[in-house]
């Protein structure tokens, strides 16, 4: 992988802050991927936003909320649903975009 504007994956000491990445399944339902600290997918999420139910396959997702939804929503409003080259870091409240990938997540030329 190319060159990134990025932060810093340790934050307080050794905490490692995963980041994540959200994608459209069809409709209503997307998938929220995890990534760890060497971008590798360590979670998939499916989470459902409808005026009936706002539902989530996480463990807290019998909770009224849960971060993935929160994280569904967010993608939605800076219209970074289905960016393979965006990571966003919910403990940090910010994104990452890559510079080396293009929207489709094909490396730039």
């Amino acid at each position: 992988m190319g060159k990134r504007d990025t932060y810093s994956v340790h934050y307080k000491g050794t905490k490692v802050m995963d980041r994540y990445r959200g994608d459209e399944i069809i409709g209503e339902q997307y998938h929220v991927i995890k990534y760890n600290q060497i971008d590798m997918e360590s979670g998939l999420y499916t989470v459902t936003l409808s005026e009936i139910a706002n539902l989530c396959d996480c463990p807290a997702g019998q909770k009224p909320t849960c971060r993935h939804r929160e994280l569904v929503e967010t993608f939605i409003k800076k219209k970074y649903v289905d960016r393979n080259d965006v990571r966003y870091n919910f403990d940090k409240k910010e994104f990452t975009i890559f510079e080396s990938v293009n929207k489709n997540g094909e490396d730039a030329e």
